[in-house]
């Protein structure tokens, strides 16, 4: 859960120098409503401040930016480069996180940038629609994510061995090791089956306390560990308190093995749409 203070709130366009005054490139971080109140944050660079920019009927989360530092030459090389890359990305972040303590918004990938504010107006007139459609939903909440995860061992593999033993009990032939061997690949699936079904049914209890939800790509860094799912909720941030209720409920009622670990509040990444 996001514990920074938040970025500091000062009159718009305080701090020179002002974007909209700029011919240089703008880097923008996300999109915000009309009615976005004046925020500032650092940026991804130093020197390079983040604030409340008005942008035709929408605002931006935006600064000016050395449009070299994403193209040209050396751009791909840097882009590639974890240690150039990390720090930055990881700025970028902890700016959203910070913004969204004060209002609502469309995140934006990091190294999103435009050539002038005229541009980035632009964008937004043409998205308007899609643009209004976001923050009506979107509006007064945040995302959380539930990764589901199975202990291979304590999860799976002592359920596969208890259920096998029930059916081919003490038997110790040749033929019956074969045999085991292919029931216990047929138990396993099953196992999974069962407990990626005992999954869906908490996500129907998540479901009952968001606006909406959203698959996510399942990985798994780990060997040992099975991924049974990742999902991402859109929750009012009245009843975040009541997600981390549900999320230890659910773990305390889990077969053994089995994790549900919940991650958030986040921008509503999963749920914002793509501006081509």
């Amino acid at each position: 859960m996001n514990q920074s203070g938040g970025p500091a709130v000062k009159s718009r366009f305080a701090v020179e120098p002002k974007p909209e005054s700029s011919p240089s490139p703008i880097y923008a971080a996300a999109l915000l409503p009309p009615d976005a109140p004046a925020i500032e944050a650092p940026g991804i660079e130093q020197g390079l401040t983040l604030r409340t920019v008005e942008i035709g009927g929408w605002c931006a989360f935006a600064g000016v930016v050395g449009l070299s530092m994403f193209m040209g030459d050396d751009a791909e090389q840097r882009l590639q480069d974890p240690a150039w890359l990390t720090p930055r990305a990881i700025a970028h972040e902890r700016a959203l996180l910070e913004a969204r303590t004060h209002v609502d918004l469309l995140p934006l990938p990091f190294g999103t940038v435009f050539h002038s504010l005229d541009s980035l107006a632009d964008r937004c007139d043409r998205h308007a629609e899609v643009l209004a459609d976001f923050f009506a939903r979107t509006c007064g909440a945040s995302e959380w994510c539930i990764k589901v995860t199975a202990s291979r061992r304590d999860a799976i593999e002592h359920e596969v061995e208890s259920r096998l033993n029930l059916e081919v009990g003490a038997e110790a032939s040749g033929a019956a090791y074969l045999r085991a061997q292919a029931r216990r690949r047929a138990i396993e699936t099953e196992v999974l089956h069962d407990l990626s079904a005992f999954a869906d049914e908490q996500a129907d209890r998540l479901d009952a306390i968001a606006r909406d939800s959203s698959d996510r790509r399942q990985t798994s860094g780990e060997p040992d560990i099975e991924t049974l799912a990742h999902w991402a909720f859109l929750v009012d941030r009245r009843e975040s308190e009541r997600v981390s209720e549900l999320t230890r409920e659910i773990n305390h009622g889990a077969p053994s093995g089995v994790r549900f670990d919940l991650a958030g509040p986040f921008p509503p990444y999963s749920f914002t749409p793509r501006l081509s």
